[in-house]
């Protein structure tokens, strides 16, 4: 039996694309004249126009839309670590997703770095390429200390997906699931179980927000100050922060009482404590039980038989399904549009709350506090709201746009697909001067190509989606050569120049 007639439709899909993504120009050349204006001699008033002064780059070319989407492969969802070639399927599709919701164009960029000071290095390096940076499947600890690194190197936006990501969506469910169940959520007290980067991102911002009783455990039991076990500097930095009351032990000892559970640990730990209905009927009465580890241990019919009132999984084939490619497009739209330099935590908050607030309350009910992906609404809520929490901390450089117009813009690209591009001016111009004005209404003259776009959910869970998403990484992980079939490594050259010359 021949290979194609034994792979599934979406790899088959893959390999005829040559991935899910491509690069395409934003302008047609089809004379003289159009070439003269996005090559020599017009491109050379751009060039100098930057060279004057180098923010105009985000005016003048692609950068002030594209984002760079960086992994080392180190933490893959379920699957750990998996290395550069094997992570890029996971990263074209989170790039499709961005393009797909907000407009967004984002360049996977796989990395051989195994240290946190190359990986650094490489960022920065390569930064004044892109407008804003996502940090993307990177083990913890490192991936905390990359992102607070490029944070204080770099003056644009750097979000890690799966701190800042996560704990978005998190906090968006968590204010939906209280007012399902009847309660104040920052009164609640939360379990939380798993401490990598997600763990910790979550348990961060749950604290800023002002949910004060929230205790954190990994593998080895609850983290407190001190514990003489088992710490880095990330649990260190939480234990000041979380578990008030102080408490020592394992999830039977921590669970008594609790509001909420949220579990990011997986199956993977043979000593790892694993949620079970009976930790659950020891909660508070109609508990919230998040299970967003992978493979589940336990399925959501026996949580919901054990008593839990609102159970959400990472899984699309469950309801409540959450999922970060709901958050991140929208917020990387609102970075970009005031030409944010960072990412502050009052953003994220106002983040998570126009995510909850996307479900009405005549909506909302116990299988539904999380918004599906597919539901357009999401980006421009969260860009404005990203946008309007950003320009209040100081974080920006460009009063364009304000909050209402990047909601119209995102909403006009979901609609339209394409952003608004301002009318070619009448007044009679050089070759140079009409050259700068083509950049500046195009913002730049390259885009990210959708080789399979996003048509309906199927194809939504086929190609963008955990599980499906992770067949193409595991075909590469067995066999590095496929990388340049399943991917846009076999179709892509890099143009590399630093500009001395």
């Amino acid at each position: 039996m021949s290979k194609k007639t034994t792979e599934s439709q979406h790899i088959q899909t893959r390999r005829r694309s040559n991935g899910l993504i491509s690069i395409r120009s934003k302008v047609q050349v089809r004379d003289s004249n159009a070439l003269s204006l996005v090559y020599t001699p017009g491109v050379a008033e751009p060039c100098l126009e930057i060279a004057r002064n180098p923010v105009r780059s985000l005016d003048v070319t692609c950068r002030g839309n594209t984002i760079a989407i960086v992994s080392n492969g180190t933490a893959v969802y379920g699957m750990g670590d998996v290395g550069p070639e094997a992570v890029l399927p996971i990263l074209e599709s989170q790039a499709i997703i961005m393009k797909n919701f907000a407009g967004v164009d984002a360049l996977p960029l796989a990395i051989k770095a195994r240290t946190i000071a190359q990986f650094v290095d490489t960022v920065i390096n390569i930064a004044p390429s892109f407008g804003a940076i996502c940090i993307e499947d990177v083990r913890t600890p490192e991936g905390l200390a990359i992102t607070d690194e490029l944070e204080r190197a770099l003056f644009i936006p750097v979000v890690n997906n799966h701190r800042e990501g996560v704990a978005i969506g998190v906090l968006a469910g968590l204010i939906n699931a209280a007012k399902v169940t009847g309660r104040n959520v920052k009164e609640m007290r939360v379990l939380l179980n798993g401490a990598g980067t997600a763990g910790l991102g979550t348990a961060y911002l749950l604290h800023r927000y002002g949910i004060d009783n929230v205790t954190v455990m990994d593998r080895y039991g609850a983290i407190y100050p001190y514990r003489p076990t088992h710490m880095n500097w990330g649990k260190w930095a939480l234990s000041h922060y979380t578990n008030p009351e102080r408490q020592h032990g394992q999830m039977g000892d921590l669970i008594e009482g609790m509001d909420a559970f949220i579990g990011f640990a997986g199956g993977g730990f043979e000593n790892a404590d694993q949620l079970t209905a009976e930790y659950i009927k020891k909660m508070a009465p109609d508990p919230i039980v998040f299970v967003l580890g992978d493979p589940l241990k336990i399925q959501p019919e026996e949580l919901k038989d054990a008593g839990a009132a609102v159970v959400a999984t990472a899984q699309s084939t469950y309801p409540n399904q959450m999922d970060i490619s709901v958050v991140v497009p929208g917020i990387f739209r609102g970075l970009l549009d005031i030409r944010a330099t960072g990412f502050p935590v009052r953003a994220q908050i106002a983040a998570a709350e126009a995510i909850a607030g996307i479900i009405t309350d005549d909506q909302l009910h116990r299988d539904y506090i999380y918004p599906r992906l597919i539901d357009y609404r999401i980006a421009p809520a969260v860009a404005r709201a990203v946008a309007a929490a950003t320009k209040e901390s100081g974080l920006y450089e460009d009063d364009r746009f304000s909050p209402e117009d990047i909601e119209d813009r995102t909403r006009r690209f979901v609609y339209e697909g394409k952003l608004p591009i301002a009318p070619k001016s009448d007044k009679p111009m050089t070759v140079a001067e009409e050259s700068l004005e083509l950049h500046e209404r195009f913002t730049g003259l390259l885009e990210i190509n959708s080789n399979v776009p996003i048509k309906d959910e199927f194809i939504l869970k086929q190609f963008y989606l955990v599980p499906d998403v992770l067949e193409p990484t595991r075909i590469i992980k067995e066999n590095l050569e496929e990388v340049f079939s399943l991917t846009a490594r076999g179709n892509l050259v890099g143009v590399v120049s630093d500009g001395s010359a």
